[in-house]
């Protein structure tokens, strides 16, 4: 560098001595200089160590044959060079010697350097999280899980809101109580309005809270807790530091089952599927979820068809046995046998041997499945649809023992007439503590004590049973019939919405604290998600939320979320939900994962663990499938929780499937009529049948005639 050089970049010398660097580090780049080599000049090659006889090159006061004047770093050829160390160099080697590396691209910073969280990087990759702004100079920003918010979407994302005055709670403590966070001096008693101190007692009536003095004023309650504290700390602030100087040597860095159907679903084949498409219009589709009076709610059936209504028009008629073939649903209350599990060839499982767990690798239930054609979980609640309106329908209540109570829906009307065998169909619902089953009778006449003869010979629970008929209002009278009261415990018991939970796992990892610690996924694991469903912003969201925060983005700011033949899927995603750094076990996470009853474990295509399922500790997960990148094909697993049963689609053999929406239909198939066979699992069923007895006896001692 000439003195005139120096002379310049001195002239523009910061307050504090600092020389900037010219940009694109011209003022370090020198070029070799080409000359002859006069004859009685001896010159010695500085590479080959060999006389330079005729033409030479002169750099770093050094001379060289034209051809050895190679970088010192990749040994390549080169006009112009930089020095650093006494050493030559070109230009891209220099930056990787000299130059830090922006956490962002990776690519060396030759300009502005800006040093955030222990990192360097280019001034325009340095942005907020949420939207995507760049920090200026000295601009303070908020960071968490080792990503940098501007402060206002580090509030709205994470900071809670009171719950009296709505504004955010930035003081470091609040109190957690009726589901809710306050400031401390808001959480108050209902009638004195003195704020209840953390560890006292707390009484909720109504939604309200009461203090000990006022409870008995607020009425009778029975829900009591503690109102507690919880230190939630805004990560400090931090300021940016820009920085001219890019040599790394004086940076400054800074810190079903086998019968082919799902637990009452047919096995729909493409013209079932267009007949049912055609009848749009006419029918409906919803979902079943029976919900569980003592906590989430649970499956009980969500499997149906759509089928005619009497009220269509005859043309349908060659349908008719199509249709109440689907109305029998005795399977659904089979109890299937898990087959062995096959092992795939010339690999090693997914899921490895677990006492207590049966596994499906692929050819257990089905060789293979044409991608176009496989069992797929439709819905429908059945009374509303086919008996409610229907003129003729009687209803019967037995009651003999309470700890049974039943309600009989039978079609009075005659259905249909076999030519050949002079027979009558009757479509008859009896609802019990197990479930709604369905059966088709056959008789003679359509007289009424010819139809309960037969129900007694095909259902023998109710043989001795004394059945009690109630006789509806007519037209005009009181709607707030028996008819119309089944209608309501339909839809109080069924839904058409699931969670699921997705778990991360990188390579070596066992336990699940490790695969819940991690804070974000490969790109194989975002192509995962981007496949199963549509990234959706939480705040404000207006579908199913699966429990997620949806007002102040405590359980994160996106999820992913589908809606699959009318139903509502929520993924509860492991990386999306608020990793606490100074929890192990990261309860916040396994509070909405580990208390799903399906579990997806994604595995990177570079894992070699096999999954042990015993190694969950959740009591609440029963269901668990195992997907891992196979070259352009995910490979998939399951394995189920003692007491449940197979379900259908099965997985083919090799479990290998395209990467494509046709794997996501299949995926969801599947994983929904898991969470369905899940149901009768003891830890499910046995809550669920406690909460149908409880309904059902509500019910017949309503309408029970004096």
């Amino acid at each position: 560098m000439s003195s005139d050089d120096v002379s310049e970049l001195s002239s523009k010398e910061d307050s504090n001595g600092n020389l900037p660097t010219p940009k694109k580090s011209k003022g370090h780049k020198r070029r070799a200089s080409y000359s002859s080599t006069p004859s009685k000049l001896k010159l010695t090659c500085e590479h080959c160590k060999k006389a330079i006889k005729n033409d030479r090159l002169e750099a770093n006061g050094l001379h060289y044959h034209p051809d050895h004047f190679l970088c010192t770093g990749c040994q390549k050829g080169m006009n112009d060079y930089y020095v650093y160390e006494d050493k030559a160099f070109c230009k891209k080697c220099y930056q990787d010697k000299t130059c830090d590396r922006c956490a962002h691209c990776n690519k060396p910073i030759t300009d502005e350097k800006l040093i955030a969280m222990g990192k360097t990087w280019h001034s325009k990759h340095f942005c907020c999280f949420i939207c995507q702004k760049p920090f200026g100079q000295e601009t303070p920003f908020c960071e968490k899980d080792g990503k940098a918010y501007c402060e206002k979407d580090f509030h709205e994302a994470f900071v809670p809101k009171c719950a009296k005055c709505n504004e955010a709670i930035l003081d470091g403590s609040c109190i957690s109580a009726i589901g809710k966070k306050w400031h401390p001096e808001h959480f108050c008693c209902t009638i004195c309005n003195k704020p209840i101190d953390v560890g006292s007692p707390v009484h909720v009536i109504g939604g309200k809270a009461y203090c000990e003095k006022d409870r008995i004023a607020g009425g009778e309650g029975e829900d009591q807790i503690v109102a507690s504290s919880s230190n939630f700390s805004q990560r400090m602030k931090r300021s940016l530091s820009f920085t001219k100087s890019h040599n790394k040597v004086n940076r400054d860095r800074s810190t079903s089952s086998p019968l082919g159907r799902i637990r009452g679903n047919a096995a729909m084949k493409p013209k079932n599927k267009d007949k049912l498409k055609n009848k749009e219009d006419k029918t409906k589709r919803t979902s079943i979820l029976a919900k569980d009076s003592n906590s989430s709610p649970t499956l009980l059936q969500r499997i149906g068809v759509r089928g005619r209504k009497e009220d269509e028009s005859d043309e349908d008629s060659s349908d008719e046995d199509e249709w109440l073939n689907f109305w029998d649903n005795s399977h659904e209350f089979a109890r299937p046998k898990w087959p062995d599990a096959i092992e795939p060839e010339g690999r090693a499982p997914l899921i490895c041997e677990a006492p207590g767990y049966h596994r499906e690798l692929g050819g257990e239930i089905s060789e293979e499945y044409d991608m176009d054609d496989f069992p797929m979980p439709t819905t429908t609640l059945w009374y509303k649809e086919y008996l409610h309106d229907l003129t003729g329908i009687e209803h019967y209540l037995v009651y003999d023992d309470p700890n049974r109570p039943t309600i009989i829906t039978m079609e009075g009307k005659k259905r249909k007439k076999d030519k050949k065998k002079s027979e009558l169909t009757f479509r008859v619902i009896i609802r019990t503590v197990r479930g709604d089953e369905r059966i088709l009778l056959k008789c003679n006449s359509d007289s009424k004590n010819t139809r309960m003869k037969a129900l007694r010979t095909a259902y023998p629970q109710l043989a001795d049973a004394k059945m009690i008929e109630v006789k509806e209002p007519g037209e005009g009278e009181n709607r707030n019939s028996l008819a119309e009261v089944l209608v309501t415990y339909e839809h109080k018991m069924f839904s058409n919405c699931y969670k699921m939970g997705i778990l991360y796992c990188k390579q070596n990892q066992k336990e699940e604290n490790d695969m819940y610690n991690n804070t974000t996924g490969s790109t194989e694991f975002e192509e995962f998600l981007n496949i199963m469903g549509k990234r959706v912003v939480l705040k404000g969201f207006d579908k199913f939320r699966g429990g997620l925060n949806v007002t102040d983005d405590l359980t994160g700011s996106h999820s992913v979320y589908t809606e699959y033949f009318g139903f509502e899927v929520m993924f509860h995603v492991s990386t999306f939900i608020p990793f606490t750094a100074d929890d192990q076990q990261q309860v916040e996470r396994k509070r909405h994962l580990g208390n799903d009853v399906i579990l997806i474990l994604f595995k990177d295509s570079t894992s070699t663990q096999i999954f042990d399922p015993s190694s969950i500790t959740s009591q609440y997960n029963h269901v668990f499938c195992v997907v891992q990148p196979e070259n352009n094909d995910y490979r998939v697993a399951f394995t189920c929780k003692q007491g449940v049963h197979p379900s259908e689609p099965g997985l083919p053999r090799p479990a290998l499937f395209q990467k494509d929406d046709k794997f996501k239909n299949w995926l969801l198939s599947k994983l929904i009529s898991a969470e369905v066979a899940a149901m009768q699992a003891q830890q499910f069923s046995i809550p669920l049948r406690r909460t149908r007895r409880q309904l059902l006896a509500e019910i017949v001692e309503k309408f029970m005639p004096t």
